[in-house]
């Protein structure tokens, strides 16, 4: 048994590396997967988040689910349509909490993907009409994260809106 202990404790990616054949068709499948990290003390069951995903992503198809770890999900697509449209409309809450996606890299190990950072809509008030401009929402979006987007409405302005947003990618704690 003690040998056997020994062995195992010899085995390892990092230590001993080995060449590894690369699974064919690994890249196209990767396309049509996201991996989501409900950040949440609460455990969710795979059964949930089926049926809540499906009625906020209003998919054309059907999303597989399959759990990787506690609150990480591995979201199975059927077309790439469907995994734009999620991945476009993000940052998503379920049951409100903050679900983190990433598009899903078959060159890594699952328990290696990075949840430390996500994308937010931040609302900023009360900024003056004649300060909403593209130029400014990156400047103050620029303090919160690296800017992503903004949403100005018509010919630049808030068009009454009582905010602008600006989405951004900042760092989370997970």
């Amino acid at each position: 048994m003690e040998k056997l202990i020994a062995k195992t404790k010899l085995l390892g990616w990092s230590k001993n590396p080995i060449n590894l054949e690369v699974e064919p068709g690994a890249g196209d499948k990767a396309k049509l997967m996201l991996l989501g990290n409900v950040l949440s003390s609460k455990v969710f069951s795979r059964l949930v988040v089926v049926e809540k995903i499906a009625k906020a992503w209003n998919t054309i198809n059907e999303v597989e689910v399959s759990v990787v770890d506690k609150n990480v999900f591995l979201f199975s697509f059927k077309h790439e349509v469907d995994v734009r449209r999620v991945w476009d409309r993000q940052p998503w809450s379920f049951k409100g909490e903050h679900l983190i996606l990433k598009k899903y890299d078959p060159s890594c190990s699952f328990n290696k993907v990075d949840f430390s950072v996500s994308d937010f809509w931040v609302q900023i008030h009360g900024l003056p009409l004649n300060r909403q401009n593209d130029l400014n929402l990156k400047k103050i979006g620029g303090m919160m994260g690296q800017v992503l987007d903004w949403d100005l409405v018509g010919n630049g302005l808030g068009a009454g809106k009582r905010y602008v947003r600006v989405r951004v990618v900042a760092q989370i704690s997970t």
